[in-house]
């Protein structure tokens, strides 16, 4: 995966953001916690993490967001740490199941029909309202679709691995957000996932799969709600 610090000044506490499938780092430039470095996590062809760049923190807030979920909950459950606080966010921790993440029918037909055309319909879809989608289309990836394609593949490919290998171990989740308006991880979905996780303390959202200041907003529920 890439990891890409959007700021580095040296900070003592870190927010560590795992982005969602076909991102980059231009949805998430603006509007940061000051006070805090950022380095944010996206590109999951394949899931080699560099601990090192995390050296040196003495506090991690770890923010997940749709098929990020997954990918830092089995890349952290490998790693010690310092974690204080982690929220995940329109996501489980089965991103490819029919009942519990999103199905395998609508996983594959996206891999297999994905154009320009159909990448439109899914971040449409990812939108509550058009003026988050006019937003959002402002600030939008800027990766290829071949790109797209192979990171879809490859996150498919890894997730069922993991699933057969069965090997990782536990990392606590201490709430999750549900936006009750997303079209892409079903809201139905995602409550039949965290029912599974007690200890994880659920918060349903009015919004979409995607939201403008999405780190933000999640940190402010660590801090308030957690």
């Amino acid at each position: 995966m890439k990891q890409t610090f959007i700021s580095r000044q040296g900070n003592p506490e870190l927010i560590l953001f795992f982005a969602g499938w076909g991102m980059d780092e231009q949805p998430f430039l603006q509007g940061q916690n000051e006070g805090r470095d950022l380095l944010i996590c996206y590109d999951y062809r394949e899931l080699s993490f560099d601990e090192e760049l995390l050296k040196g923190y003495e506090s991690i807030l770890v923010v997940a967001w749709s098929m990020g979920v997954w990918v830092a909950h089995h890349t952290l459950s490998r790693l010690s740490l310092p974690i204080v606080r982690n929220i995940a966010v329109n996501g489980t921790l089965y991103p490819l199941n029919d009942e519990k993440g999103i199905p395998a029918a609508v996983f594959w037909g996206t891999l297999r029909n994905l154009d320009a055309n159909s990448l439109q319909k899914f971040r449409r879809r990812m939108c509550k309202s058009p003026e988050v989608y006019k937003a959002f289309l402002e600030i939008a990836p800027t990766r290829s679709l071949d790109h797209l394609k192979n990171e879809l593949e490859h996150i498919g490919m890894q997730y069922m691995e993991s699933v057969e290998q069965g090997n990782s171990k536990p990392f606590h989740w201490d709430a999750a957000i549900i936006g009750t308006d997303d079209r892409i991880f079903l809201p139905e979905n995602q409550q039949r996932a965290w029912q599974e996780e007690p200890d994880t303390k659920v918060h349903l959202c009015d919004t979409g799969h995607y939201l403008p200041g999405l780190i933000g907003y999640a940190v402010q529920q660590i801090h308030c709600r957690v």
